[in-house]
């Protein structure tokens, strides 16, 4: 997986605009400024959907006091699963941004991907949470196991935030 101090690849990722689906450049998204990017396995899935985006949906007022310029979370699916899950949940209204790493194009490039194939998810991404400032990963928790949540969290991703 990529490390503290490694530059944000360039990767095609997508985030779903008022036409459809956009393409984005991971680099530039996280160019300037302060990102916290959390990754999760699947879309709607349990521990994703009942606490991994609503715990960043709840701090993301906090985060972005705390030093956040943009507060994004990523899945391998596509843009209109992310949209449809971010609207379920308030993601968008709170100031969080979904991408889609559809083709895991982002996480295949930071070695961030994990075969769920027997679970019937094919490759995904591993949860993780990152705070890139100025597209240097500053800080980085990844899981062990895909199924927890802890290191990943948005209330250790906050404490990390305020650290730096």
């Amino acid at each position: 997986m990529i490390s503290v101090n490694a530059s944000i690849p360039a990767a095609e990722i997508f985030r779903h605009g008022a036409n459809g689906p956009e393409t984005l450049n991971m680099q530039d998204y996280c160019a300037e400024g302060t990102t916290v990017l959390f990754a999760l396995p699947a879309a709607f899935s349990p521990t994703c959907t009942e606490k991994q985006l609503p715990g960043y949906v709840r701090e993301s007022a906090n985060l972005k006091a705390a030093g956040a310029d943009r507060i994004a979370c990523l899945s391998v699916n596509d843009t209109f699963v992310m949209n449809a899950w971010g609207k379920q949940l308030g993601a968008m209204e709170s100031g969080v941004d979904m991408l889609a790493d559809a083709s895991a194009a982002f996480s295949t490039a930071i070695d961030a991907t994990i075969d769920l194939s027997a679970k019937g998810l094919n490759i995904r991404s591993q949860r993780y949470a990152m705070i890139i400032v100025d597209g240097v990963v500053r800080y980085l928790a990844a899981e062990e196991n895909a199924g927890e949540l802890d290191a990943s969290s948005a209330e250790k991703t906050l404490e990390a935030l305020k650290a730096l």
